[in-house]
């Protein structure tokens, strides 16, 4: 590849810089939404965990009384 194909591939127009800016947030936002799906999957966990945990420790406390 000569220096004239490298120098081609950056100098882009305008509209290709905004096209390509456009669809790297869009990328972007479509990441964070899977990583807030993910989080708010974790939390859902999380707290039904917690909840069997408090039921256990209820559980065996009902059992030593």
């Amino acid at each position: 590849m000569n220096n004239d194909n490298k120098s081609n591939i950056w100098i882009k127009s305008s509209e290709q810089k905004l096209a390509a800016l456009l669809a790297d947030e869009a990328k972007g936002a479509a990441i964070l939404n899977e990583v807030s799906n993910t989080v708010r999957q974790l939390k859902a966990k999380s707290s039904f965990r917690i909840a069997l945990i408090n039921q256990m420790i209820e559980d065996n406390e009902s059992k030593n009384d």
